[in-house]
């Protein structure tokens, strides 16, 4: 894994247009169809998280997340800025899941709390406007080249 590679490949691409999301569940995959401009010349990029475990989105941070924008047909997005963590940013949980799930099971560890089954990290955090998406994948491919990722240590 080349982590300054990379780094300058998805350097490359923040402050683009976000032309198209694709949140494919069944596949594991999350793709972004993308627009950035090299002086007047527009350039098609497509980044494409594959084998993703995980994946969070914030609308924004604290109470800001109930900040809504009215949607407007000429709208669009922009991934502001991307940021690799090649180890991780750690454990993300959800701590209280256990009291609004009842007795829910998400595994054949029946003697395991809800809690302690529900967690994940992120290696890959992308700033969309004030929202954040944060993503645990083990492939990620730029523009048609693969790099594949070490699985984050549980």
């Amino acid at each position: 894994m080349d982590v300054k590679k990379i780094d300058e490949e998805l350097d490359k691409l923040e402050e683009s247009t976000i032309e198209k999301i694709d949140f494919d569940l069944l596949k594991h995959e999350i793709v972004f169809d993308l627009t950035t401009y090299e002086g007047n010349e527009q350039v098609k990029n497509k980044l494409f998280f594959k084998n993703v475990s995980a994946f969070f989105c914030l609308n924004d941070l604290g109470s800001d997340r109930f900040r809504f924008t009215p949607f407007e047909p000429d709208n669009r997005l922009e991934l502001t800025s991307i940021a690799f963590y090649p180890t991780g940013l750690g454990t993300i949980s959800l701590s209280n899941v256990k009291a609004s799930m009842g007795t829910i099971w998400f595994s054949q560890d029946k003697t395991a709390s809800l809690e302690s089954q529900m967690y994940s990290s992120a290696n890959f955090v992308l700033e969309i406007w004030s929202r954040y998406l944060y993503i645990e994948a083990t492939c990620i491919e730029i523009n048609n080249t693969v790099y594949e990722l070490p699985r984050l240590k549980d």
